[in-house]
C-alpha cells in the first residue's frame, strides 16, 4: 500500500467529505484523492493556498475530515502541522503523515543529503505520542505513513524518552515500539482493535 491508497481508504470506508493536503509535491497524491472537497497549501507550487502551512492555519476556520502533512520535513515543523491539523479536524476525523520510517540514518538527517529522503518526521511522531489522547500508529509502507485516529482514544499511556535519547541509534532499536508499527495487510482487513475505546 501507499499513503494514496490509504488515504482513498479511510476517505471511503469513512464516507469523508472534505480533505486537506499540506504540501503537494508533484501534485501526484492530491489529483489521486478521492474525495468530494480537497485543499492543498504548498507554499513552493501553485495550488489552492500557495503559502506555508503556519500562515494558512493561522488563518484557517474550516475544518476537515482528513488532514494529510507531507510538507516540511523538520521535526519541529511537523510537530507544529500535526498540533495545528488537529485544531482542523472535524470530530471523528484522521490526521494522516508521510516519511515516519527512515531506513537509514543518511535518509533522516537534517538538512538533507540526499535523493531519498524523509527527513526527522519520526521525532515529532514520537515526541507527539506522550501528549496525544487519540489512537496513533504507523503503518510498515512507502516510508511510513502514519495515522492519529480521532475516533478512538490510545490504547495506552506512551512515554516519550528524553529528547537527547532521541537519536537515529535509538530509534532503529526501538522503532516498532515507538512508531506503534503495524502491517498494512492486517490493519487493512480489520476492525479496529476491540481495547479501544471510541472517543465521544
Amino acid at each position: 500500500m501507499n499513503r494514496t491508497q490509504i488515504i482513498n481508504h479511510l476517505t471511503r470506508e469513512r464516507s469523508y467529505a472534505d480533505y486537506l493536503e499540506i504540501g503537494i509535491g508533484d501534485g501526484q497524491n492530491f489529483r489521486s484523492i478521492q474525495c468530494v472537497r480537497k485543499t492543498a497549501v504548498d507554499p513552493n507550487r501553485p495550488t489552492t493556498f500557495q503559502m506555508t502551512s503556519d500562515q494558512f492555519f493561522a488563518a484557517n476556520k474550516q475544518a476537515f475530515d482528513i488532514i494529510f502533512i507531507d510538507g516540511l520535513h523538520y521535526a519541529n515543523q511537523v510537530l507544529r502541522d500535526i498540533q495545528n491539523a488537529l485544531r482542523s479536524l472535524k470530530t471523528g476525523g484522521v490526521v494522516v503523515c508521510h516519511d515516519l520510517n527512515p531506513q537509514s540514518e543518511e535518509m533522516q538527517k537534517v538538512p538533507r543529503t540526499q535523493m531519498e529522503w524523509t527527513g526527522d518526521c519520526w521525532r515529532a511522531w514520537v515526541q507527539f505520542r506522550s501528549q496525544c489522547p487519540y489512537e496513533m500508529y504507523v503503518l510498515d509502507c512507502d516510508y511510513g505513513v502514519g495515522i492519529i485516529d480521532a475516533q478512538y482514544a490510545a490504547k495506552y499511556a506512551f512515554v516519550c524518552p528524553d529528547l537527547d535519547l532521541l537519536t537515529y541509534n535509538n530509534f532503529d532499536i526501538q522503532r516498532i515500539g515507538w512508531l506503534n508499527l503495524r502491517e498494512p495487510a492486517q490493519w487493512l482487513n480489520s476492525a479496529p482493535p476491540p481495547a479501544l475505546r471510541k472517543v465521544l
